[in-house]
């Protein structure tokens, strides 16, 4: 079961993970440039996971359509993960 990130914005979805949920990144690209806000958070979420009901939650959203608000230039590095 895959779990598919989707454009919040144009495509219906099961789970929000957007800023703003426990899944959202809280580094801005105003405040850290993409690179670095991206890089950051994936430091962030993996610490998360030490957490076992954060860990659970995520289980939780497995082969679910997730969505977030994405940018073109995003969709690289978030589809179909």
């Amino acid at each position: 079961m895959r779990t598919k990130v989707v454009n919040k914005r144009i495509e219906q979805y099961d789970v929000y993970i957007g800023r703003g949920s426990p899944f959202g990144n809280p580094f801005t690209l105003k405040e850290y440039g993409r690179r670095e806000a991206i890089d950051m958070f994936r430091k962030y979420f993996y610490s998360k996971l030490n957490n076992p009901f954060f860990r659970k939650t995520s289980t939780e959203i497995e082969g679910q359509d997730t969505g977030l608000f994405l940018q073109a230039q995003s969709l690289s590095w978030r589809r179909d993960s």
